[in-house]
């Protein structure tokens, strides 16, 4: 028995060592994963947008590639051609969708947008309007417009050949199967109207290149716009959306050209 004594006394202060580096020496910690466990990696978020009015329908993605950065494609079907009032036809449009969103100033949110793309319309044979019109003045018929005879019935109003007004097409006169290429830039900024309220107000442009069974031409449109969007659900918002502006054919007028739409955006 007095042999095992201090064997037993030698094992007794192993363990008691062995207690007390355990408490001193501080735990190991986790392995890295690339990103503090106390915050979530969220990532920007993807949207879907469909939308139906004037001048046809469309759907549109955005992949969400960064929060200051979207990339996205953009399907168009047309009955209106580009949203020009006089002229109508049925056709369709692909479109890349690059969004750019600018630095927050307080709670709104700039961006720009840029929408490069083809497209393709359908007219009939006939062109779609009459001959061009060179611009106001009295035209080449004044000339031999029916003199009043003497004593006879005045006319209301006399023949007005040549002026023209707002409510007549000024632009070319499209037949057959018309292309183009089309830059739209718009600049836009966001701001919330309430919990579940965003207003939008933006202004752009879309120089656009037709050609084409001799349909060829530069056309230049302005407009400006607004919207809002309701927040349905979480991940589903009610959106409507109005811009109006000039539509410049180089060389042949311009028409009033208008968008009007109503859908939804989701994000899955």
């Amino acid at each position: 028995m007095s042999r095992m004594r201090p064997s037993a006394c030698v094992v007794l202060c192993a363990v008691l060592a062995g207690r007390a580096f355990a408490q001193e020496s501080p735990p190991a910690p986790p392995p890295s994963t690339g990103a503090p466990s106390d915050v979530p990696a969220a990532g920007p978020e993807r949207e879907v947008h469909g939308e139906g009015g004037y001048p046809g329908v469309f759907v549109e993605y955005l992949g969400g590639m960064s929060p200051k950065f979207d990339l996205g494609g953009k399907f168009t079907f047309n009955y209106g051609f580009e949203g020009d009032i006089h002229k109508y036809a049925p056709g369709i449009k692909l479109q890349a969708l690059l969004l750019f969103v600018l630095p927050q100033i307080g709670p709104i949110t700039p961006s720009v947008r840029v929408d490069p793309g083809l497209f393709t319309y359908f007219f009939g044979q006939q062109p779609s309007a009459g001959p061009l019109r060179s611009g106001p003045g009295p035209g080449p018929l004044a000339l031999s417009a029916p003199r009043i005879p003497r004593g006879g019935a005045r006319q209301v109003l006399p023949p007005d050949y040549g002026s023209s007004s707002s409510s007549e097409d000024q632009g070319p006169s499209y037949y057959g199967t018309v292309y183009g290429a089309t830059i739209p830039v718009i600049y836009q900024v966001t701001f919330p109207m309430d919990a579940q309220l965003k207003g939008r107000v933006g202004v752009g442009t879309a120089p656009t290149a037709t050609f084409g069974n001799g349909n060829g031409g530069f056309v230049l449109p302005i407009e400006a716009g607004v919207g809002v969007s309701v927040q349905l659900q979480p991940n589903l918002d009610l959106r409507v959306d109005y811009a109006v502006g000039p539509r410049i054919y180089f060389g042949s007028g311009t028409n009033l050209a208008m968008e009007a739409y109503i859908g939804v955006g989701w994000r899955p």
